[in-house]
């Protein structure tokens, strides 16, 4: 437990000094995230790359530990072959963060690289190859699915995030209650190195929270949103039941509602709308939210509500018995369906449909009016 409490103090101390110092860089450098008017909803240019002392707090906690209790005991495993995979595997992330706050990728570049990514980590014995059932009964095992499922959830988590993060302090504040998540199945489970991951960001997202609360002072960027959804979908593996080889995922499901929802909206309504899933819109969650006329800390504050209640229900799944699964799976999904109807996506959703199903119809019988005349 000490080591827990020096990680978790020693990511939080560096984090909280060291946003100051990379937004003065941000400044300086001019690195700003500009408004556009319509997706970014900030009304004057901020810092960006604030995912990078998150980065540096996270990654140099574990470096200051090292110096302080030596590669002994419980600190040993954080050297082994499968940590170096993790810790160069959010390297990697990190760095085609920057360059995308920097210079803008391609939807199709960074997936190319997250897909590398979740490989590598893959093979170096991150994999979810058995779930275990919510509902109590025999595991399921996946056999020759499990890379595409271990290597989909990572993608899956690293983009919710990702596109979760449009509003001061909300994909910093739903990172924190993730975290809470993991360090409990973690802990809950005897996965101690997990645990201490999920720690070591837990207290670097605290430590940059007070600078990206609304006003923000600086924005995490791709570069640490991306890290947050990369690290959170890593120790929701290695802090499941029986490591890699049986991993129940419903409990960090449920925490990751809000940013899954998110995802999930904004590919179903692109697809609806006969746009490409990798398009950019301005009608996510946290816009809507803004568009009932609140302000952006009361979105974000009804936001963190949403996910304390979330958090709360994948407490239950840890803690509690396989039977009230079932009930926290129908209340979730309850809930879910209340909140997307009283956004209007539902609504939107059938206009948008119809709409298309129309212009699908008028469209086809134009070729059939002219083949007649010409006849």
């Amino acid at each position: 437990m000490e080591t827990l409490l020096v990680v978790f103090l020693l990511s939080f101390v560096l984090a909280d000094c060291l946003t100051p110092l990379v937004r003065q860089m941000g400044v300086r450098l001019k690195l700003y995230d500009f408004p556009d008017g319509r997706r970014k909803i900030h009304r004057k240019p901020i810092p960006t790359l604030g995912g990078l002392s998150v980065f540096t707090a996270f990654y140099l906690s574990f470096g200051i530990l090292f110096l302080i209790k030596g590669a002994k005991g419980l600190i040993a495993p954080l050297s082994s072959a499968k940590a170096v995979a993790f810790f160069v595997g959010g390297a990697m992330v990190v760095i085609i963060g920057v360059h995308d706050d920097l210079r803008k990728l391609s939807p199709t570049t960074k997936l190319l690289f997250q897909v590398l990514i979740g490989f590598l980590l893959y093979a170096a014995g991150y994999r979810i190859a058995v779930l275990s059932n919510p509902l109590g009964g025999e595991p399921i095992h996946l056999g020759i699915v499990s890379p595409i499922v271990t290597i989909l959830w990572i993608i899956g988590i690293i983009n919710a995030f990702n596109l979760i993060d449009g509003i001061d302090g909300l994909a910093t504040g739903i990172g924190v209650f993730v975290s809470l998540n993991i360090l409990i199945l973690a802990l809950a489970n005897g996965k101690m190195i997990a645990g201490i991951y999920a720690l070591a960001l837990l207290g670097s997202l605290l430590g940059f929270l007070r600078y990206n609360f609304p006003p923000a002072k600086i924005f995490l960027g791709d570069t640490g949103s991306m890290l947050i959804g990369y690290v959170v979908a890593i120790t929701a593996i290695q802090g499941s039941h029986k490591g890699s080889s049986v991993v129940a995922l419903l409990s960090p499901i449920i925490a990751l509602g809000l940013p899954i929802v998110d995802t999930l909206l904004a590919i179903v309504r692109r697809v609806v709308k006969g746009r490409s899933i990798f398009s950019a819109d301005s009608d996510h969650i946290h816009h809507r939210l803004l568009k009932l006329g609140l302000t952006k800390r009361e979105a974000v504050l009804i936001a963190y509500i949403a996910c304390f209640v979330l958090w709360f229900f994948s407490l239950i799944i840890i803690l509690g018995k396989s039977y009230l699964n079932f009930f926290i799976l129908l209340s979730t999904f309850a809930l879910a369906l209340l909140g997307i109807n009283k956004l209007g996506y539902i609504k939107e959703l059938k206009l948008s449909r119809h709409k298309n199903g129309l212009n699908r119809f008028l469209t086809s019988e134009k070729p059939k009016e002219s083949l007649g005349k010409t006849h």
